[in-house]
């Protein structure tokens, strides 16, 4: 019976992931300000995120507390599909619309998008898109949205590095859960 109750639960899983998926592409407003290459980079860091929240709701299903901890996942993801819909909403206002802000403006809009992004537990997908990977440099700043001369396509790749949590803080997330199995 558990079997089937699981086999249900991902089944409703993955026709909730089609689901969300088909939102984010059927939303134009996430990416009318990019040029088409900037556009599917956004998109693909999108999908990347809705398949890692519903990996996540998944691996909750399968754990002890299952049942209580399935369904609280299961009700966050449509919110939180929302919510990194809102990000891309924003990247894209940002990034298309830079060169017609004033270095305040830009000021503001990138402070409120790391904090909505913060806000929000966006997860680490298991192999992030090349595109999206995170140099070992330094994290965009405000003033490096204002210079004209940087691409808007390196901007929305270093953005989203800056955004998505690598593996560090993945390894970060695990400390601050407690010691694994293997470590007790």
């Amino acid at each position: 019976m558990k079997s089937k109750s699981r086999s249900q639960s991902e089944a409703k899983l993955e026709a909730l992931k089609e689901q969300l998926a088909a939102q984010l592409l059927e939303d134009e407003s996430l990416t009318d300000e990019l040029d088409d290459e900037d556009a599917d980079m956004l998109i693909k860091w999108g999908l990347a995120q809705i398949e890692a929240l519903v990996a996540r709701a998944h691996t909750a299903g399968k754990s002890p507390k299952s049942a209580a901890s399935r369904e609280q996942h299961e009700a966050d993801l449509d919110t939180q599909t929302k919510q990194i819909r809102q990000i891309m909403k924003r990247i894209n206002r940002l990034v298309g619309q830079r060169a017609l802000l004033d270095p305040e403006e830009i000021e503001t809009k990138f402070v409120q998008l790391l904090e909505m992004s913060t806000a929000l537990p966006l997860p680490t997908p298991d192999e992030p898109e090349k595109e999206v990977e995170a140099e070992p440099a330094h994290a965009l700043s405000a003033a490096e949205l204002s210079d004209a001369e940087m691409s808007s396509s390196e901007i929305l790749r270093r953005l989203l590095a800056q955004i998505t949590p690598g593996p560090d803080a993945q390894q970060e997330e695990k400390r601050a859960d407690g010691p694994t199995t293997e470590q007790q």
